[in-house]
Parts: C-alpha cells; sequence; structure tokens
C-alpha cells in the first residue's frame, strides 16, 4: 500500500490560513511527526467517519491500541499526536487511515517560532 505523504504546515506567530488535501482513502495518509504536529480533519461527507492512528510499538509484549477519533458528518477534529514515539512507523512516518467519506480533508499543522 502506498500512502499518499501529507507534508506538515509550519504556523507561527501569525495567523495562516490552512491549505486541506484531499483524503486518500485507499491507501491511507502518512506524515512526518515532529511531536508539534495537530492533525485537522474536515468531514463534508453526509456520514460520520473515524480517523484511526496505527500505533506498532508494545508494552511489555501487549499491544498498543490504536487512536481512533470519530469526526461527525459535516464536522471538524484537531487533534495532536505530541509522543511520536508512539505513532512513529519504522520508516519514520506516523500514518493515518480513514474509514470512508468521499467529502474528507486533511491539514497537518505544526506549531512553533515566528513565520
Amino acid at each position: 500500500m502506498a500512502r499518499t505523504e501529507v507534508t506538515p504546515q509550519r504556523i507561527g506567530y501569525t495567523a495562516a490560513a490552512p491549505t486541506f488535501a484531499a483524503v486518500d482513502n485507499v491507501n491511507g495518509m502518512q506524515f512526518r511527526n515532529s511531536g508539534k504536529s495537530i492533525v485537522y480533519v474536515k468531514n463534508g461527507g453526509v456520514g460520520s467517519i473515524n480517523v484511526t492512528v496505527p500505533t506498532p510499538g508494545t508494552v511489555d509484549g501487549l499491544a498498543l491500541p490504536d487512536k481512533v477519533v470519530a469526526v461527525p458528518n459535516g464536522g471538524e477534529r484537531a487533534f495532536s499526536l505530541r509522543k511520536v514515539s508512539t505513532y512513529q512507523q519504522s520508516d519514520g512516518f506516523t500514518q493515518l487511515d480513514f474509514s470512508g467519506g468521499t467529502s474528507v480533508t486533511i491539514a497537518i499543522l505544526e506549531g512553533g517560532g515566528e513565520s
């Protein structure tokens, strides 16, 4: 599965309007998580969707549960993934999977510093 990469957008001291990209429902998305990343999902569809962030690690031999965020129809959700090691895959990317939706867009925002 070849995931679609999303480049984080740096948000500095001055306000900025995020640029959203269409979600790749088939292959999923991926991005480089700095620990300051905010995942911002807009669901323009008529049904609720789930965004799943796979967690590859284990604790004492037990698999960590994936993070799942529900985004209602017509709604938006933003969430952070500050603990990079929890979500980082062996290739250095953090992955995002989507349960469906045809009008779903995403932006990865990264805070810090002046722009």
